[in-house]
């Protein structure tokens, strides 16, 4: 549940609807819930399906981890391939 100052605040500051608030809300708690493991295999996903190879994708992912709102540990090259892969 949106707490409601925060539902009121974005309500007023960008007119948008409590069902909307509530969508937005939803989005971001399941967002910042996730395990680095399904974060990590939902991203490498993502930016496959956006044309990069691992060799890229796996930096990428290095670095976002360190830039969550609650950084998961530093990874390695292996295992962020690990996890991916098994």
């Amino acid at each position: 549940m949106v707490p409601e100052r925060l539902k009121e605040h974005l309500g007023r500051t960008y007119g948008i609807s409590e069902p909307v608030i509530q969508q937005i809300w939803d989005d971001l708690l399941a967002y910042h819930q996730q395990s680095p493991e399904e974060y990590i295999r939902h991203r490498h996903l993502e930016l496959q399906d956006q044309g990069l190879k691992n060799d890229q994708i796996y930096h990428i992912l290095r670095k976002e981890m360190r830039q969550r709102l609650f950084p998961g540990p530093e990874l390695t090259v292996r295992q962020v391939r690990r996890i991916i892969y098994g």
